[in-house]
């Protein structure tokens, strides 16, 4: 399977669009698609399968992760250890690599950093009740977060899906 990536950039909440300003200092967040189709990105599906509840929280969360990542500042200036930090670890060719999350409230958005450009890739979004991941949800994880960090750098620009 060859990976794609949305650049996330713009957000239409809460009334108007707006655009984030991303500079060579920002951290970039993509948005990980099994194709160049964008239906077929992951944190799309999940978004569209909320409840009506959760969708403006997730429209909120997904701003707050735009505007914080402008800066290029480390993520421990606007996220407290609760709201995020690693959940799984994996190895890969001896190397240990870790998937984070952000939690907002019942959400979570997980994710990788992908060096060595300041890369957010996200990878799922979930709604949980508690911090324990069901084994499905693990198994899911892993397999993306390892095509992600094993994908080929060096063809990165060529796979962003305008």
């Amino acid at each position: 399977m060859s990976l794609h990536y949305k650049h996330f950039a713009v957000t239409g909440h809460p009334k108007s669009t707006s655009t984030f300003a991303v500079t060579k200092n920002s951290w970039h967040v993509y948005l990980l698609c099994s194709s160049s189709d964008l239906r077929t990105c992951y944190i799309y599906n999940d978004a569209i399968s909320l409840e009506k509840t959760y969708q403006s929280k997730y429209k909120n969360m997904m701003r707050v992760l735009g505007q914080n990542c402008e800066s290029g500042k480390p993520r421990n200036i606007f996220y407290n250890e609760k709201e995020c930090h690693p959940i799984l670890t994996i190895k890969i060719d001896g190397s240990e690599e870790k998937i984070w999350r952000i939690r907002q409230g019942e959400l979570r958005l997980c994710f990788v950093y992908l060096p060595p450009e300041k890369r957010l890739i996200l990878l799922r979004l979930f709604v949980k009740n508690d911090d324990t991941l069901k084994r499905k949800e693990k198994s899911s994880l892993k397999l993306l977060a390892e095509q992600v960090i094993t994908d080929n750098t060096r063809t990165f620009a060529r796979r962003i899906i305008p």
